[in-house]
């Protein structure tokens, strides 16, 4: 919504196409990846914006990296992360943890369905491990105020909600919300 309001053109782009990539991008100044850097298309994505003439990219990465799970995306997420560093662009990486606020967000909508369908939820564990969602006008607030600021150039930034909450308050608040809305 905020770059359709301030009149910014967005993309969609197979990345795993360099020359349509490159072609889609030349002419822009900057580059604002909001792709997962999971998906092995990094490297089309470093030539395109050579080949573009690109000097600044904002890269999407994930505060999962930072998990003790093995998973094949964290390595691939790593991999990519350090292919950025490698390169020659003005790059600044950010991590959200959990994003929400979006009808299409991948987690919290989630719980929020299943809160409002069944009576009963299934707690792991004490319910008191912690969790820092963020949510998705922040976050973009945050990719609109970094896109210049050369203090965040060749740096990462994790990034989270303000207030940690426990799985358990978490659930309390939807409940609440939920039934002020019914």
């Amino acid at each position: 919504t905020w770059m359709r309001q301030n009149n910014i053109l967005y993309k969609y782009i197979d990345l795993n196409n360099t020359a349509v990539l490159e072609r889609q991008i030349k002419g822009y100044k900057i580059l604002i990846s909001l792709a997962s850097i999971g998906f092995g298309n990094v490297p089309s994505i470093l030539k395109a914006c050579k080949n573009a003439n690109i000097d600044r990219a904002i890269f999407t990465s994930t505060t999962a990296i930072f998990t003790k799970l093995n998973s094949k995306s964290k390595e691939a997420r790593l991999v990519a992360e350090s292919q950025i560093r490698e390169s020659n662009l003005d790059w600044t990486i950010i991590r959200p943890t959990m994003i929400f606020g979006s009808p299409d967000d991948r987690n919290i909508i989630k719980l929020i369905k299943w809160i409002d369908k069944y009576p009963i939820l299934p707690i792991i564990g004490t319910g008191k491990f912690l969790q820092h969602p963020i949510f998705v006008e922040d976050l973009s607030n945050v990719i609109a105020n970094i896109l210049t600021n050369k203090n965040t150039y060749k740096r990462s930034f994790n990034l989270s909600g303000k207030t940690a909450l426990s799985y358990n308050k978490m659930i309390k608040l939807i409940k609440n919300e939920l039934k002020t809305i019914c």
